[in-house]
């Protein structure tokens, strides 16, 4: 009974896996940051995204700010709104303070994976 029990978890998680997109892929990539609605969504640092969600705080991932394996917090963040490739029409703001969920960092809780 075990034997087909696993064939059966192992072809769900299979099947899980597989990217499905129903109907038509019309996705393209953002080119013109400064339209209104793409103004607020910028880089953070040099490998993460944030979103502005006020004049002076951004929303990004717990990652970008705390690693977990070294249990160190980045003090050279930076935010750059409305980047584009190497373009920063808007500067790039260093970051100051960070806050991150303690869930993430003392619990190591991954679903926690949000900072401001």
């Amino acid at each position: 009974m075990k034997k087909p029990l696993i064939f059966f978890a192992l072809t769900l998680s299979a099947l899980a896996a597989q990217s499905t997109v129903l109907g038509e892929l019309s996705r393209a990539p953002v080119t013109d940051t400064l339209k209104a609605w793409n103004r607020p969504i910028g880089q953070v640092s040099d490998f993460c995204t944030g979103t502005l969600i006020s004049s002076n705080l951004v929303l990004t991932a717990a990652h970008c700010v705390y690693d977990l394996n070294s249990g160190v917090f980045d003090n050279n963040l930076t935010f750059s709104p409305a980047r584009n490739g190497a373009l920063s029409p808007y500067g790039t703001i260093k970051v100051t303070e960070s806050f991150v969920n303690p869930r993430y960092f003392m619990l190591r809780d991954t679903k926690s994976d949000v900072a401001i």
